[in-house]
């Protein structure tokens, strides 16, 4: 997931697989909380696929970053 924000805080919780969030990598059980309007990119590690799932408080509006 390219490099981009939220309006709303999100807490994105990895169910399955690997993401790396900078330089942190993030296993199966991981709870990230990512503030409101910070620019971040997510993307899958190697082998099992990664399943995440999503929780924000409202619908939020989406901000590619430029």
């Amino acid at each position: 997931i390219s490099l981009h924000s939220h309006s709303e805080t999100e807490v994105t919780v990895i169910l399955s697989g690997a993401a790396r969030l900078g330089e942190l990598e993030c296993g199966p059980g991981t709870v990230l909380v990512i503030p409101a309007n910070e620019k971040y990119e997510l993307s899958a590690g190697e082998g099992e696929p990664l399943v995440f799932v999503v929780v924000r408080p409202r619908r939020a509006a989406y901000e590619p970053a430029r």
